[in-house]
């Protein structure tokens, strides 16, 4: 078995698939030699001329659409619990919500383990369940007697009624991302035109040919239009890193102002025009070249410093310009 470690391309979104050595990851036309063999081999192996490219992209499309749908079912039962406090909540509907909230953080989980080889119908069923918790929660909204198309079309005309009140809108807003299952399709991938690009170029033929014999090992792909171009390089640090470090640098750059009148502020002024000097370790003076205050290289009692004459004056006018974080 092969890992293949599937990275997302218009999205950030990372997963783990487990195939075969023989498993075909393009569905290359039959030669014209091989017409005449095509319908008895197509007969005796099928498995051989299926493409596990639809497979892959229907799993991005899916956790795509799963993460939508997480993010309208926590609101929804945020909204619930406020709505419902604890003393007048039923312990049905108690038992409910607090199913209905740890399913949501189970599944926010298993969307950020990278490690674990996922199922092709894993996240198909995780998203019916949560339409299903959410039709107990709100019947209301995401029920009707005609059945499921009929609830989704109340939905949008619900929202588009300018005489629904605020609250009440934003409750059809997320109970229309549950319940319609072709919300936001225009994001998702095309799982027909769909390829597996490897170092920029769309994966030929099957497995083998990447990996060889060996079943250990693991190819990192992204999924991509076969006939567009090449998807991008992988960015060099992840989006939730990127957040973190322009978080502490943000709030690197507020402990540096409260610092502009301290003593530790003045001390560095000082040191910058030359009116103190660092000193240097043993360790430090010995392998430093820019001691240069031992005037007597016999005398013990001298201790070695730096020359600060040269360095970069701080200016505290100068601020950078704060970008705020979306």
């Amino acid at each position: 078995m092969v890992l293949l470690v599937v990275k997302g391309t218009v999205y950030p979104d990372e997963f783990v698939v487990e195939r075969k050595l023989s498993d075909a990851v393009s569905a290359s036309p039959t030669p014209p030699s091989d017409k005449a063999t095509s319908t008895t081999t197509a007969g005796a192996s099928p498995s051989a001329q299926d493409s596990i490219v639809p497979i892959i992209a229907h799993l991005l499309n899916t956790r795509h659409q799963l993460r939508l749908v997480l993010m309208s079912a926590q609101e929804l039962a945020t909204l619930f619990t406020q709505h419902h406090k604890e003393k007048e909540m039923e312990e049905s509907e108690a038992k409910l919500v607090g199913q209905y909230t740890a399913r949501i953080e189970e599944l926010h989980k298993r969307l950020k383990d990278t490690k674990s080889p996922v199922r092709d119908d894993e996240f198909d069923h995780a998203v019916a369940e949560l339409r299903v918790l959410t039709s107990l929660l709100y019947p209301s909204f995401c029920t009707h007697a005609e059945g499921t198309e009929a609830a989704i079309q109340r939905l949008y005309a619900q929202h588009d009624d300018p005489d629904l009140d605020e609250d009440t809108r934003l409750l059809v807003y997320h109970c229309r991302v549950i319940v319609d299952p072709d919300w936001k399709a225009s994001e998702r991938v095309k799982e027909d035109e769909a390829a597996l690009w490897f170092c920029g170029k769309p994966m030929e033929n099957t497995l083998v040919k990447y990996a060889g014999r060996n079943e250990k090992s693991k190819i990192i792909v992204k999924v991509a239009p076969r006939a567009g171009p090449a998807p991008s390089g992988e960015p060099r640090m992840r989006y939730e890193d990127q957040r973190a470090l322009y978080k502490a640098r943000c709030e690197r750059r507020e402990t540096y102002k409260q610092l502009e009148e301290s003593e530790l502020r003045d001390r560095v002024v000082q040191q910058t025009r030359g009116a103190v000097q660092l000193s240097l370790g043993v360790r430090g003076a010995a392998n430093s070249t820019l001691s240069s205050a031992v005037t007597d290289p016999t005398a013990s009692d001298v201790v070695p410093a730096l020359k600060t004459e040269r360095l970069r004056p701080i200016y505290p006018q100068k601020e950078e310009r704060e970008l705020p974080i979306s």
